[in-house]
């Protein structure tokens, strides 16, 4: 049995990432295509666990971004162990709804954190150990589009990462 390929699709909120998995499950389906879409932050029992806390509690909000890098990168390693590859050993095609591209994007980028920017290389080396997604998607959308997307999504949908 070949190994699984592991996609990423990325882009800002409300760019369409989750549309577009909806999209390619359809067309896998239809191909008799193995297939699992997942998520981040999540994608795991342990992994859904961080995503509460950093979507439901309040102190979540007023955390750094060295603290949300962390917890993010806690998140993606048990994401990793427990779910993207055991499927991929399985022959599974795993597509999923961000990853360390938004930890990338929004903790070191986004929050302007650059001196995190040799540990997230540091730490995705560590962490991936042959676990690296095959290809990335990213979907570029004008941010005024994304965000008046966005204002019509369900709250959870609204967070930012």
């Amino acid at each position: 049995m070949s190994k699984g390929k592991f996609v990423v699709i990325d882009g800002g909120d409300g760019a369409g990432k989750t549309t577009l998995i909806k999209q390619l499950e359809a067309e896998f389906k239809q191909r008799n295509i193995l297939f699992h879409d997942t998520r981040e932050p999540g994608g795991s029992r342990y992994a859904e666990e961080i995503r509460s806390l950093i979507l439901n509690k309040a102190e979540a909000r007023n955390a750094d971004a060295e603290t949300m890098f962390a917890l993010f990168w806690a998140a993606r390693r048990d994401h990793v162990v427990n779910t993207i590859s055991r499927l991929c050993e399985k022959g599974i095609l795993v597509v999923s709804d961000r990853f360390d591209s938004s930890t990338y994007a929004y903790q070191i980028f986004g929050q302007e954190e650059k001196q995190l920017e040799d540990l997230f290389w540091v730490v995705r080396n560590h962490y991936l150990r042959g676990c690296e997604p095959d290809v990335y998607i990213w979907i570029d959308v004008d941010p005024h589009v994304g965000m008046r997307r966005r204002a019509f999504q369900r709250d959870e949908k609204k967070q930012p990462f």
